[in-house]
């Protein structure tokens, strides 16, 4: 290692903590035996650090690495170091009081970091299970929304077809930009939205089963990865997040469906008797007083149909992307047990 770092290589350090109720938890340590179990410490750790040669594209003819499991302190914890025996990063221009100088590059991408954490973790506890779980009660959500919205679709009036109503009315001009994270989509349509998908799941025993196990989930992840002031890594949130968005752009779909009311025929019927009746009373001023009026036509409403075919459109949506999520679960299950048989 010295003569690599002295051949001007980067040297970087990496360390884990464990927290002991943690590893207890998942069955690595023994508090009793004081036993823990560095197998799967070790085989995670491999893992680890096949991720971070990939991603930082290190050689593996060139590049070296070590660990050590230290118990020398309240929480167990391994130290990491790699380095390349020579260097093969690019070279970056620094300036040190006021001289010029070249050195590689140390700083790591952060998707590295962020898959090295990944990678350990997945590989020292499967959770496969657990986000099965979290997926299927996603799609039975949705069904039991759809249940408990048409068992209550005779009330009048119907804070949902209000809503959607006042979706439908500020949605932009282009049915391009009718999309969840579009830039043109007012944030306060789009709020409407997440308040349109709130109503619908409020209350629902099924949510609330899936806000738990979502909850339970991020609490595990914090334990294991510990407590990152990204937004990006709040599993719960994200969780969430997605959630509005799918739903959201479901619904947007179902209501891109509905044809502008210039498009009715009694619409543009009623535009030429409007042009016809204003060139006769330029004529005939005297007679504006003998036409009788009627009623105009109005762009048709929201009706409780279209919150039926928009929680379809939901369910349907969610069903594919739960079969989407257990393939690449089968998948992952299946490259894990091709590397445990080499």
């Amino acid at each position: 290692m010295g003569k690599a770092q002295n051949k001007g290589s980067v040297y970087y350090q990496d360390v884990i903590s464990f927290d002991t109720d943690f590893l207890i938890e998942q069955k690595l340590y023994d508090p009793v035996t004081d036993i823990l179990d560095e197998n799967r410490i070790r085989n995670a750790s491999h893992k680890m650090m096949e991720q971070l040669f990939k991603g930082e594209q290190i050689e593996e003819n060139n590049g070296f690495w070590f660990a050590s499991i230290h118990r020398n302190t309240e929480h167990i914890h391994i130290h990491f170091g790699t380095v390349e025996k020579e260097n093969r990063r690019k070279l970056v221009e620094v300036k040190v009081d006021g001289e010029t100088f070249y050195e590689p590059k140390g700083k790591r991408k952060q998707s590295t970091l962020d898959h090295m954490k990944t990678t350990f973790a997945n590989s020292l506890v499967d959770r496969t299970s657990e986000l099965s779980r979290i997926s299927n009660l996603r799609n039975n959500l949705v069904q039991e929304v759809k249940k408990e919205y048409l068992q209550s679709k005779e009330k009048q009036p119907s804070r949902e077809i209000t809503l959607l109503q006042e979706i439908y009315n500020g949605l932009p001009s282009n049915k391009k930009d009718w999309t969840y994270g579009s830039k043109r989509m007012p944030n306060e349509t789009r709020n409407k939205i997440d308040e349109l998908t709130g109503l619908l799941m409020k209350e629902n025993p099924i949510f609330n089963e899936y806000k738990e196990a979502v909850d339970k989930e991020s609490s595990f992840q914090k334990g294991l990865y510990g407590e990152s002031e990204r937004e990006d890594k709040d599993y719960a949130k994200n969780q969430m997040k997605d959630m509005q968005k799918r739903m959201g752009n479901s619904l947007l779909k179902e209501l891109k469906k509905k044809n502008p009311y210039e498009d009715n025929p009694l619409y543009q019927f009623q535009q030429k008797n409007e042009q016809i009746k204003k060139k006769y009373e330029r004529g005939r001023p005297e007679k504006r007083r003998e036409y009788t009026t009627y009623s105009q036509y109005k762009p048709p409403l929201i009706r409780k149909k279209d919150v039926r075919n928009i929680e379809a459109a939901l369910n349907d949506d969610l069903t594919k992307w739960r079969a989407e999520q257990e393939y690449e679960r089968v998948q992952e299950r299946i490259a894990r047990q091709q590397e445990m048989e080499y």
